[in-house]
């Protein structure tokens, strides 16, 4: 059966894998068959034994590698984040694109949460933040603009909005 190591201890030369039947399966140091360490995220291939599981191999790099992966979610939060910026210096349009930073980053950081990996949690983090910059520093723009314009009404009453 083919599964995913959740957590292993060194201290204790114990760990828990969440197979592809959504069963969880204790294993001792013993039933590692590999010669290095065991780690949290790694695919396995093994054997049950009651409720352990016994002869644990990794499975192939190449397999493993799409468990540390970021998801589209925390891509798109740092995509949108940086367009923002470039948006802003352009043709100060940065708000529209700061609001997709914010919801992609909330979503990759779930995702993040989900799959119980840091992987991605930097890329939707840069996202909010700049996100988050972005819409404070608008918001603050319109307020300014607006006490400026009530300055304006107050000084000239000929002025018009």
């Amino acid at each position: 059966m083919r599964g995913v190591i959740l957590t292993y201890s060194a201290e204790n030369d114990t760990g828990f894998i969440s197979a592809e039947d959504g069963q969880r399966y204790a294993f001792t140091g013993d039933a590692w068959m590999e010669g290095r360490s065991p780690a949290a995220r790694l695919k396995v291939d093994f054997d049950i034994e009651g409720e352990e599981a016994r002869q644990i191999y990794l499975v192939p790099i190449s397999e493993n590698a799409a468990v540390d992966t970021p998801s589209s979610q925390s891509i798109a939060a740092l995509v949108c984040a940086i367009l923002a910026i470039v948006g802003g210096f352009l043709c100060q349009c940065c708000c529209f694109l700061a609001i997709p930073a914010v919801i992609f980053g909330h979503l990759g950081l779930n995702a993040a949460k989900m799959q119980n990996s840091d992987m991605g949690k930097g890329l939707s983090l840069a996202g909010l933040i700049i996100g988050y910059l972005i819409l404070a520093v608008t918001v603050i723009l319109i307020i300014v603009v607006l006490i400026a314009m009530a300055i304006g009404a107050k000084m000239d009453p000929n002025f018009k909005f």
